[in-house]
């Protein structure tokens, strides 16, 4: 399995998949690391398609529903 997140550390390296694993509606792979540990990795940073979209911009922009779902997101943590 390759990384293709580009700002990931481990970005463009081939790694061994231990496990795959769904939780919480998500997508992750147990992986190992050259220095043998393992890690959680989302599924679409392996995902080349998805990965691709991801680009820096000069100024950044976000959707009036994403800045909503952080209020909330802010919001359940504060209690």
């Amino acid at each position: 399995m390759k990384v293709y997140y580009r700002w990931h550390p481990l970005y463009n390296q081939e790694l061994e998949v231990i496990k795959k694993i769904n939780q919480g509606g998500e997508r992750f792979y147990l992986i190992r690391q050259a220095d043998l540990n393992s890690i959680y990795l989302p599924f679409w940073m392996t995902d080349k398609g998805v990965c691709e979209r991801f680009v820096l911009q000069q100024t950044a922009s976000c959707s009036v529903q994403g800045l909503q779902e952080l209020r909330q997101f802010i919001d359940m943590l504060e209690k």
